[in-house]
C-alpha cells in the first residue's frame, strides 16, 4: 500500500505537525508513505513540494485578492475564510499516480483548489480527509463559532464584512463556495476523519458530508519523546527554574500555554479570575508559569505569582516544562482536540481543562485530571486544587500516562488509519 499525505505546510501549524506525525507513524508500521506540501521545512526524502515557490505565492495572493474584492475591499477577517479558487493539479505527479490512498489534511491557501479536489475524486483512488478545522464542511469559514448557516448552504456569512451588491446576502461568497463544494464532493467518495467525537458530530450535521463517511481518529504524538521524567530529573529542572526565573523549588507550578495568550478563545481571563478570586494560597505555595506570545500584556492585571516565558517553539523545552510542572491548565472557551493535553498526559502531567469541544474525551474526570464546568473560574480553581492536593499524585500521573499511550501513541493511531484505508467502501 502506498499513501500520499497532502498538507499545505510540513511543520508549521497544528495540522502540519499532525500530518507529519502520521507520516512517521505509518512509515514505522512499514507503510510506504510520502507527504506532499507547499512549504517544505526539512530535507526528508519522504517529503516533496507541490510546485515552485513563486507559483505557490501567486496562487496564495490571488485567492486573498478575490476574497478582498468580494468583501468590499475590506481586509476585515481576510484570513478567517478560504475559497480554494486556485491550486496545483497533483494528479499529474508520479507520487499521486503511484498512491493507493490520498490522505488530505489542511490544503488551503493555494495548495489545492476545489477543481483539483474534484480531479482527485474522479481518479477513483481512496480519499481520506482529516478535518483540522471546519472548512471542509462549511462554505468558506474555518471556524463557524455560533453560526449554524453551514447546516443549510451558508449565505449571509458573519465572517465576511463587505456589503457589495450581488456579492452579499443569501448568495454571498460563502454560499457560492458551498455550492461548488457540493458539486466537487459529488465526484467521488470521501472518508472524513475528525480527531474528536465533537468535531465528528459537527461534520455529520453538514449536508456536504451526506453520502460520505465520517470517522473519529485522534492525532498521534510521540509517546517515546513525550514520556515521564525521573524524580531526580524533576528536582534538577525545578532547581534550574529557580536559578533562571526565581521560582522557589517548593512552589507548586501551574503551567499555562497558548500560541497567543491574549487570544480570547484561550480563556486566560478566566484563569486570572480563578487564581485571583477563587484559589486560596493560605496553605500552599504556588506559581503560574505562562508560555506564549503577549503573556505579559495578558497578565498585566494578575496579582497571583507568575512568570511569563514568551512563545516556545522548541519541543524539548516544552517537554522540560511538562516535567517541571505539577498541573497543566487549559482554560479555552473552544477547542477541538488540543495536542498539548495529549503531550502533557504522556509526560505524566495531569491536566485541568474546561469540558468543551473534544476535551471531555481526552480527560477522565477525577481519574487522570479534572474537567471543569465550561467558562466557570470557580470550577477551574476547584480542579487545580484537586490536582495539587490529590492524596495520591503518583496514581493520578500514572493514569494520565497510560491513557495517553493507549489513545495517542503513533502505533495506536497508525493502526486505526490502516484499518480505515483497508475498509471496503
Amino acid at each position: 500500500m502506498e499513501v500520499l499525505i497532502i498538507n499545505t505546510a510540513e511543520q508549521k501549524g497544528g495540522a502540519a505537525i499532525a500530518a507529519s506525525r502520521l507520516l512517521h507513524a505509518l512509515r514505522s508500521e512499514g507503510v510506504s508513505a510520502t507527504m506532499l506540501v507547499r512549504d517544505r521545512a526539512t530535507q526528508s526524502p519522504h517529503v516533496i513540494t507541490a510546485d515552485k515557490k513563486w507559483r505557490a505565492a501567486l496562487r496564495f495572493l490571488w485567492e486573498r485578492i478575490v476574497i478582498w474584492l468580494c468583501n468590499g475591499f475590506s481586509r476585515r477577517k481576510l484570513f478567517k475564510v478560504s475559497i480554494a479558487n486556485t491550486g496545483f493539479d497533483i494528479t499529474q505527479t508520479p507520487e499521486f499516480q503511484r498512491a493507493d490512498v490520498i490522505h488530505l489534511h489542511w490544503i488551503n491557501q493555494g495548495l489545492l483548489s476545489l477543481s483539483d479536489i474534484r480531479r482527485i475524486l474522479l481518479s477513483g483512488k481512496r480519499v481520506i480527509w482529516t478535518l483540522h478545522d471546519m472548512w471542509p464542511i462549511t462554505g468558506c469559514c474555518h471556524h463557524a463559532y455560533e453560526c449554524l448557516r453551514w447546516t443549510d448552504r451558508c449565505g449571509h456569512c458573519q465572517q465576511l464584512g463587505g456589503k457589495v451588491p450581488f456579492l452579499s446576502g443569501a448568495s454571498d461568497l460563502s454560499n457560492r463556495t458551498y455550492l461548488k463544494k457540493l458539486y466537487c464532493y459529488a465526484a467521488g467518495h470521501i472518508d472524513f476523519v475528525a480527531c474528536s467525537e465533537w468535531l465528528a458530530a459537527m461534520a455529520r450535521k453538514s449536508p456536504l458530508t451526506l453520502g460520505h463517511g465520517v470517522h473519529t481518529i485522534a492525532n498521534a504524538i510521540d509517546t517515546d519523546f513525550y514520556a515521564p521524567s525521573s524524580e531526580k530529573e524533576k528536582v534538577s529542572l525545578r532547581s534550574a527554574l529557580d536559578t533562571q526565573w526565581g521560582i522557589p523549588p517548593s512552589a507548586s507550578i501551574i503551567l499555562f500555554a497558548a500560541a497567543k495568550v491574549t487570544d480570547p478563545i484561550k480563556g486566560f481571563d478566566l484563569l486570572i479570575e480563578a487564581l485571583d478570586r477563587h484559589f486560596s494560597t493560605d496553605n500552599r505555595e504556588a506559581h503560574l508559569f505562562i508560555v506564549g506570545a503577549e503573556g505579559e500584556a495578558a497578565a498585566r492585571s494578575l496579582s497571583f505569582p507568575h512568570t511569563c516565558r514568551g512563545y516556545v517553539d522548541d519541543p524539548e523545552e516544552m517537554r522540560r516544562l511538562f516535567h517541571a510542572a505539577d498541573v497543566l491548565v487549559v482554560a479555552s472557551r473552544r477547542e477541538n482536540l488540543p495536542n498539548i493535553i495529549a503531550e502533557a498526559k504522556a509526560c505524566a502531567l495531569p491536566v485541568v481543562a474546561f469540558g468543551v469541544g473534544g476535551i471531555p474525551q481526552m480527560i477522565r474526570h477525577r481519574e487522570d485530571g479534572f474537567l471543569a464546568q465550561p467558562e466557570s473560574p470557580t470550577s477551574l480553581a476547584e480542579g487545580i486544587v484537586f490536582v495539587l492536593d490529590h492524596r495520591n499524585p503518583r496514581q493520578l500521573a500514572d493514569a494520565a500516562r497510560v491513557d495517553a499511550v493507549d489513545h495517542y501513541s503513533a502505533h495506536a493511531v497508525a493502526q486505526q488509519h490502516l484499518q480505515l484505508y483497508r475498509e471496503n467502501r
